[in-house]
């Protein structure tokens, strides 16, 4: 179990309006977000720079807050991200720092990170 997150980022990002109806695939290091089309299969580069020199994997979104959440593997901490998909560092306590996440979701409002052999940690 994490400990608890307070959200301390250099510039407030927007929340999404809505749900987004794309899919996203956050790709390469340092990342890039693209949206897919589930029918044709085909991408879209949507941000080549997320503020992060970092790769981020275990996305999800937040359907309270209508924010995506991710784990940075480079600097293992997590960040959120706007509408712009520019990434803010979210300021938690009691991350493991002895291996990295490549699994997550948001479900009620906490961010979950799982990884095989390490169990299911959530963000409160």
């Amino acid at each position: 179990m994490l400990g608890a997150a307070s959200f301390l980022p250099h510039a407030q990002a927007t929340a999404f309006d809505t749900c987004p109806s794309k899919a996203y695939l956050f790709q390469a290091n340092p990342v890039q977000v693209y949206g897919v089309n589930l029918v044709t299969g085909q991408t879209q580069l949507l941000q080549s720079d997320t503020g992060l020199n970092a790769n981020i994997n275990g996305v999800g979104f937040d359907f309270d807050g209508r924010y995506i959440y991710g784990y940075d593997t480079t600097n293992k901490q997590i960040v959120r991200l706007g509408q712009n998909f520019q990434a803010e560092v979210i300021n938690t306590s009691n991350l493991p720092t002895d291996h990295t996440f490549y699994v997550g979701d948001v479900f009620n409002s906490h961010y979950y990170l799982y990884r095989k052999g390490k169990g299911c940690s959530r963000l409160i």
